[in-house]
């Protein structure tokens, strides 16, 4: 994680832009909220100036692993919903297997399934094999699951 952080101070925004979701993600991660925080803030000064749905879908999937589980929950369908309305296929994926992960860890493995399945099945479509066998792993009934579908 040290190694993004010096998106928080860089002056070149299409640096900066591609590395604050990661730094966010990774300090959400090892439960430092107020560095996710100051990363996902960071982010929103371009994205919500813009206003373009790729940047404020990013800037949804940002914030939400350190939201409440309602605003969370919100913020993962509204980042869905402005991805699927631009090309970038990845940054779909990403998040199907992001709220996947989240669903899993709050509700449980029967309403992460679906989330994971998809970005199994997306990400082995783009051919980011590290990507899939993270979402193939979310656990073992989803594994299970997916293995069945693909015979």
């Amino acid at each position: 994680m040290r190694h993004l952080r010096f998106a928080l101070t860089t002056p070149y925004f299409f640096v900066s832009t591609r590395v604050l979701p990661d730094l966010a993600e990774a300090a959400a991660r090892a439960a430092e909220p107020e560095l996710a925080c100051r990363a996902a803030d960071q982010l929103s000064l371009s994205t919500q100036a813009s206003g373009a749905p790729l940047g404020l879908g990013v800037d949804a999937r940002t914030r939400a692993p350190v939201a409440d589980d309602v605003l969370a929950e919100d913020l993962y369908v509204s980042a869905l919903g402005r991805l699927r309305q631009t090309r970038a296929v990845p940054q779909v994926t990403r998040t199907h297997q992001l709220y996947g992960e989240w669903l899993r860890r709050r509700r449980g493995r029967r309403e992460a399934r679906e989330q994971l399945r998809t970005a199994y099945e997306m990400f082995s479509s783009l051919g980011t094999r590290g990507f899939a066998e993270r979402a193939r792993a979310g656990s073992r009934t989803q594994l299970a699951y997916i293995m069945l579908r693909a015979d």
